[in-house]
């Protein structure tokens, strides 16, 4: 086990611990020194297998049944186990194709995983290293070729992986190292019998060429390259250490001599799945570490909006309370100029409603006072030429707001609408006459019917809206008489005076 600290993409130490019980109390106590963060379990054990198989084309539930019973044949007791989609046959039925990876023997790994647990360290994922170096194949420009990466975790251990168009399909850990002669004349037949179980397994066909690829520090590549010359199909490219890491961004120098800090930079960067085979129950502790952070932030930012929002209200509360002073000043100039203007005026006491009625009747006052009688006579004059018999004596002439001859006085209406406080009336224009009739050679009957002729002529008139006799020159019977609605006269002798009084109605206007 290798714990690598590492931060803003640069490793600053890497500390390891042995498989045996003080190597287990040593990890313990450095969990518990270390900050509660998530951690990346990285993976590169001789226990992991890889299995592919092709599986019925299916979908939904059948499909996830089918992948969940292949997966359960390989790691039937296993709980680091996984299966992924590489694609589909061409031919035939198109079925898919999986990879089936796991770990069959979990026996060292559970140890160390209980130390975890009992440190409650949350575990963000459990990553497979050959798995990982799918996406280490951009970085070689190897993406989409048929690679056998050769690479050295350890000093006495070496991981070969074959990758087919950037998919895995085999992988396998062997005891060798990159240094020396010896072992690089291993090495070489290692690789050529790697390339062989391949081609015999049908993962690489007879014809095709395969790019090996050693990641190595210092490797004997003389040895290497002059054993693999003689292997048809192969070329062999050695890739440094330092120009992979410069490839892939890290920072600072490597935590080792070995390839082991590449990957783990692959790991603690983000590229690819976080997490290739913890369970559920495993990942618990970092579910709760994204619960609590979420919930930092969700107070950070409840905070942040509270106190903007409490800024705000703070600078629109001034705001207001510098308009409202504002307005105070303004209203107690206001104020101000209106004792001013008051203490110009006498006092008096006179009552709301009776300022108001005084100041209608003002207003009625000047819109009336313009009115004449003058277009009254002149009609008046226009008759009184076809009657000479008719004498006119006297004429009065005013404004009354109420058409009703027989209701009260103009003064005492007016009175009553000002107590009332109803709106004025419209003006009528009130002509009262009082006349004679000539009487010529004692005939009493023509000077009936003069008169007659007089009041049917002014009520033929459109400019008068009601001819009201008061007083007939006659003495009537009851039978008989001139009225204000009547035309009639009577046979009998003039009265004494032989004078009449008649009221004209006209409208304002008219």
């Amino acid at each position: 086990m290798i714990a690598y600290d590492w931060s803003s993409g640069r490793f600053s130490q890497a500390i390891a611990f042995e498989p045996t019980e003080e190597g287990f109390r040593h990890f313990e106590r450095y969990l518990k020194r270390s900050p509660q963060q998530p951690v990346n379990l990285l993976i590169d054990l001789i226990e992991e297998e890889f299995n592919l198989e092709t599986v019925p084309h299916a979908r939904g539930k059948d499909l996830r049944a089918i992948l969940d019973r292949t997966l359960k044949r390989y790691f039937r007791t296993s709980e680091l186990c996984r299966i992924a989609p590489q694609g589909r046959e061409k031919f035939g039925r198109k079925d898919f194709k999986v990879l089936a990876s796991g770990l069959a023997n979990t026996t060292i790994l559970k140890k160390w995983l209980a130390i975890i647990e009992s440190a409650r360290t949350p575990i963000k994922g459990v990553l497979s290293l050959p798995i990982l170096g799918e996406k280490l194949l951009p970085a070689i420009k190897q993406h989409k070729n048929r690679v056998l990466m050769v690479s050295q975790q350890a000093p006495s251990t070496l991981r070969q992986s074959f990758y087919d168009n950037g998919h895995i399909k085999m992988s396998r850990l062997a005891h060798h190292k990159l240094t020396g002669v010896d072992d690089a004349a291993l090495i070489s037949r290692d690789i050529i019998n790697t390339i062989r179980y391949l081609r015999s397994q049908r993962l690489l066909k007879r014809n095709e060429t395969v790019h090996v690829c050693i990641i190595t520090p210092e490797p004997d590549k003389k040895t290497i390259e002059h054993n693999l010359s003689g292997e048809e199909l192969i070329e062999c490219f050695f890739i440094p250490l330092n120009t992979l890491k410069s490839t892939i961004g890290v920072r600072g120098d490597l935590p080792t001599q070995f390839s082991d800090g590449i990957f783990a930079h692959l790991a603690c960067k983000g590229f690819g799945p976080s997490n290739h085979y913890a369970s559920r129950p495993m990942r618990h502790y970092y579910r709760y570490h994204l619960a609590r952070l979420s919930l930092r932030t969700i107070a950070f930012v409840t905070l942040a909006l509270g106190i903007a929002i409490g800024t705000h209200n703070l600078l629109k509360a001034n705001l207001l309370q510098e308009h409202t002073a504002k307005l105070r000043t303004e209203k107690n100039l206001y104020l101000d100029h209106y004792q001013a203007r008051i203490q110009q005026f006498d006092t008096f006491s006179v009552p709301p409603d009776v300022v108001k009625s005084a100041v209608g009747a003002l207003s009625k006052l000047e819109s009336e006072g313009e009115r004449t009688p003058f277009t009254t006579l002149t009609q008046l004059a226009n008759i009184m030429q076809k009657h000479p018999e008719i004498v006119l004596m006297t004429a009065r002439w005013r404004t009354a707001t109420n058409p009703d001859l027989n209701a009260l006085s103009d003064s005492q209406l007016a009175r009553s609408e000002i107590k009332k406080q109803t709106k004025p009336m419209p003006a009528h224009e009130l002509t009262y006459i009082v006349g004679k009739v000539k009487q010529t050679d004692n005939n009493y009957r023509q000077s009936v019917e003069a008169f007659e002729e007089f009041i049917a002529d002014l009520r033929q008139t459109r400019h008068f809206k009601t001819v009201k006799v008061g007083k007939t020159p006659f003495d009537i019977d009851p039978e008989a008489g001139i009225s204000g609605d009547n035309s009639s006269t009577s046979n009998n002798a003039l009265n004494a005076e032989s004078t009449f009084t008649i009221t004209l109605l006209q409208e304002s206007g008219q």
